[in-house]
């Protein structure tokens, strides 16, 4: 048999979460699936988060320039 997949589990910020991994890992309630579609909803949270400040970035008012 193959052995399984490794699942990769993020934070909010985007970052990989290593102790819930091993927690995932070690514990072994939830089945891989399960995991995954976990992992896929936080990487779509985190990118609809990053998203979102990004746009607060980028729609900024420009600073009016004094008259002369």
């Amino acid at each position: 048999m193959n052995p399984p997949r490794p699942v990769f589990l993020y934070r909010a910020d985007g970052r990989i979460d290593y102790q819930a991994m091993h927690r995932a890992a070690t514990r072994g309630l939830k089945s891989s699936k399960q995991i995954r579609a976990d992992a896929e909803r936080a990487a779509r949270e985190a990118a609809k988060a990053a998203e979102k400040v990004s746009f607060q970035v980028e729609t900024k008012p420009r600073p009016r320039a004094l008259p002369p």
